[in-house]
């Protein structure tokens, strides 16, 4: 009787759902932000396909040694969802087990499990007993495997991820540097329609960062008056796990925001600076078309802008293999960490429990 008033009181306290939960939310934060930093690089390298960059003797399209990483990134982003879905469905799978009327259920049963004990009731206590099992192992399965992953993913993948994910986001700002500096310069009309596709694409990709921008902006402050209201409470409702969960939740939600935003700068700085170079590019232009010439002093300034930017993304060309292999070992460490490990942990719950019954 003592094993069942334990879990019960277990049940109640919700120590392993607080625990659980709060390793999902750290997970879910960053594995966005991860999710955030490649949708990045696909947004850049997207502005930058087919952009040319022609001066004096040098003529070379930056789209064309981006492309493998553009492809890369791109199913890299896919994987990711199927990572975010999985910790989506374990939050809400815990969220479920972890609701009152599942501890009103497994209190009444251990009531029932005691009573059929004490008035000599075997054959039912013994059903009820099996039940009260049952029902115990699925309302904790998930807060035990979740904590398991939680211990599986801090001793062999945390260190792995963060730096990995480091690595994307050097990669992102290098792709931001080559955006700001590279233009594009072809054959007079084909190179006007070029330039306009190019500052199209670029304007659309600005203003939907914008959005986004605006939109995560709102979300935190809505999000710090959250915050600042649940500060606010009586200090007698503080004293509840129930607060300090959702204190933590919400400071999480804020990290999560911040970081999405400094994203969201980082990207909308590049496509500027990217907006200014085409501009530039096409007012020379309109003055060759005129019979005008820009300054040769211009055209020796262009020519060192090409060919530093060769130069760059020839270096970054040589770390491209390194990426591909940075990116690949990444995914695999937030599936084994989102999908396989979770999956792995509740079969070997529920083996134990099938043999323990």
């Amino acid at each position: 009787m003592t094993g069942i008033i334990g879990i019960v009181v277990i049940a109640w306290l919700g120590l392993l759902d607080d625990l659980s939960a709060a390793y999902i939310d750290g997970a879910l934060i960053g594995s966005g932000a991860i999710y955030a930093t490649a949708r990045g690089i696909n947004a850049l390298v997207s502005v930058l396909q087919g952009t040319e960059m022609n001066a004096v003797l040098l003529t070379f399209t930056v789209g064309e040694l981006l492309d493998p990483v553009n492809d890369l990134v791109e199913r890299f982003s896919g994987l990711m969802m199927l990572a975010l879905g999985s910790l989506a469905l374990q939050k809400i799978l815990l969220e479920l087990v972890s609701d009152m009327s599942f501890n009103i259920l497994l209190t009444g049963l251990g009531v029932a499990v005691a009573a059929s004990h004490y008035l000599g009731f075997d054959a039912v206590y013994r059903k009820l007993a099996r039940f009260f099992l049952v029902t115990a192992a699925i309302r904790f399965s998930f807060a035990v495997v979740i904590l398991a992953n939680s211990w599986a993913d801090s001793v062999f993948l945390e260190d792995g991820v963060n730096s990995r994910h480091a690595g994307m986001q050097g990669f992102h700002k290098e792709l931001s540097s080559i955006s700001a500096r590279a233009g594009i310069d072809a054959g007079l009309s084909d190179e006007g329609k070029s330039i306009e596709a190019q500052i199209e694409v670029n304007d659309k990709a600005l203003q939907q960062e914008t959005t986004n921008l605006h939109r995560n902006r709102t979300r935190l402050q809505a999000t710090e008056a959250k915050l600042e209201a649940i500060d606010q409470r009586p200090w007698w409702k503080k004293l509840s796990g129930e607060t300090t969960l959702a204190i933590e939740e919400t400071e999480l939600e804020i990290q999560q925001l911040e970081r999405t935003i400094e994203g969201n700068e980082l990207t909308i700085s590049g496509l500027r600076d990217t907006s200014d170079a085409l501009h530039e590019q096409l007012d020379c232009l309109e003055k060759r078309r005129t019979g005008e010439s820009c300054s040769f002093l211009g055209g020796i300034g262009k020519a060192a802008q090409a060919f530093n930017i060769r130069q760059q993304i020839n270096a970054l060309s040589a770390d491209v293999d390194q990426f591909a292999s940075n990116l690949i070992s990444l995914l695999m460490a937030l599936i084994l960490k989102s999908v396989i490990f979770p999956l792995l942990f509740l079969y070997i719950l529920v083996r134990a429990v099938r043999h323990a019954l």
